[in-house]
């Protein structure tokens, strides 16, 4: 099954259209989560994390920015493969 087909199956089970993008950006973090982590990484993963958990029931996918990871650079890249 290619990429393309699983898509279109997860669309037709869920019933939407609707896929999540995630780009991290630092300066858009609540404080609450800069304040919790010790590196940008950590908090940007624990977002992400909190973002995806809420939306599996309704999106489809999610697509990771990869070049919005890459500008913090290893922890960027650690939290891009972790998320």
């Amino acid at each position: 099954m290619t990429f393309a087909e699983l898509i279109q199956k997860k669309v037709r089970e869920m019933h939407s259209k609707a896929v999540l993008t995630i780009s991290p950006r630092w300066e858009e973090l609540p404080p609450h989560v800069k304040e919790a982590y010790k590196s940008t990484g950590a908090a940007l993963f624990a977002f992400n994390k909190a973002l995806i958990d809420g939306v599996k029931e309704r999106a489809a996918a999610v697509l990771l920015n990869i070049s919005a990871f890459e500008t913090y650079g290893l922890s960027g890249v650690v939290c891009l493969k972790s998320t």
